[in-house]
């Protein structure tokens, strides 16, 4: 058989400046340039004109998402994963934009459910069901606009498309996808908290301010 050639990526999976064994007359630390070429996704232009375009591309999609209450579960489950959704999307990592994005919107599911249902037992079967399934109920119960019912649905649609079958995953299209799925995910946290301002003060939705409430999130108005 003939001698073949291919092109391959060499040592993908290792800072050699950071091994236990690093290699001879190798840094202490990899240098700013080398560690954000790692972070990225293998193969992906990363100098600074190419980071600004991915991060405007992206950034027009949470512009009116300009503040989120500090309650420590909110910030765990969806305001730290949907940021990381985004430094995801400027690092190439497109897949795990839409990981992310999937993961926040079944925990916007569960926490609409939540704030509207008192019973702690119909609360935990609601987790334990698919994500098809928890949009349904919620449609039903009319606990959710239109605009949140087709969010959910781009999410998962994304989500099972890159998950569950061999699909390119480095292609334009899907960078396209995960900024579609990344709007879609900002729509539904802002259609839940419906955060606004009324004669200068911050209002959200009822079931909200319940929940934060009850987390013992208030604090009393200082006096001028």
């Amino acid at each position: 058989m003939a001698d073949s050639q291919i092109r391959i990526f060499l040592q993908p999976m290792q800072l050699l400046e950071w091994e236990h064994d690093p290699a001879p007359n190798a840094l202490e630390d990899p240098t700013p340039d080398r560690l954000l070429k790692f972070l990225c996704a293998l193969g992906l232009p990363n100098d600074v004109a190419d980071f600004r375009a991915r991060y405007r591309e992206v950034s027009k999609k949470d512009q009116q998402l300009l503040l989120f209450p500090l309650e420590p579960k909110l910030v765990e489950n969806l305001f730290d994963p949907l940021r990381q959704a985004k430094t995801s999307y400027l690092l190439g990592n497109y897949l795990s934009a839409i990981v992310l994005c999937g993961m926040v919107a079944e925990k916007v599911a569960i926490l609409i459910h939540a704030t509207n249902t008192p019973d702690e037992s119909t609360r935990g079967e609601f987790e334990r069901t698919g994500q098809a399934r928890r949009v349904n109920i919620l449609k039903e119960r009319n606990l959710i606009p239109n605009t949140s019912a087709q969010a959910f649905g781009i999410v998962r649609a994304a989500r099972r498309k890159y998950l569950h079958y061999w699909t390119s995953t480095r292609d334009d299209n899907m960078a396209k996808e995960a900024v579609q799925v990344y709007e879609a995910t900002v729509q539904l946290v802002m259609n839940t908290l419906r955060t606004g301002f009324t004669n200068g003060k911050l209002t959200l939705a009822r079931p909200i301010v319940e929940y934060l409430s009850q987390q013992g999130e208030f604090r009393p108005e200082q006096p001028d």
